[in-house]
């Protein structure tokens, strides 16, 4: 699994920096200070910055960059591990729940490969 995200996370998608973060809390262990090898993981950060970027995306395109499953997945996992969310990143979802931007089509931007 870490082979992949050394350092930048660069490999994955947010909402799988998401989920492994939410399976590191769950397992008591903190998801800001994973070790891998001989190096230091900081998941909560390469997620925020992750959803930075995902955001830009939606400010420019009207879609992020994964899909709104993905997005709404790194919200609520920097909510209950209780980390700063920015401001932004929570209007631009509501804006985007209200102009019921979450649908692509007919469909809802889940996507057929949700997290990869």
């Amino acid at each position: 699994m870490f082979t992949l995200l050394h350092q930048s996370g660069d490999n994955f998608s947010s909402g799988l920096v998401a989920l492994y973060s939410l399976a590191i809390a769950a397992s008591c262990n903190n998801p800001a200070n994973v070790s891998y090898k001989e190096d230091r993981i900081d998941l909560i950060e390469i997620l925020q910055e992750k959803l930075t970027e995902e955001i830009k995306h939606i400010v420019n395109t009207s879609f992020p960059l994964t899909n709104y499953y993905q997005v709404s997945l790194d919200v609520l996992t920097l909510c209950v591990l209780e980390r700063e969310l920015p401001q932004d990143s929570v209007q631009t979802l509501s804006d985007a729940a209200m102009k019921n931007k979450f649908k692509y089509g007919k469909e809802f931007s889940v996507g057929k490969d949700t997290l990869y």
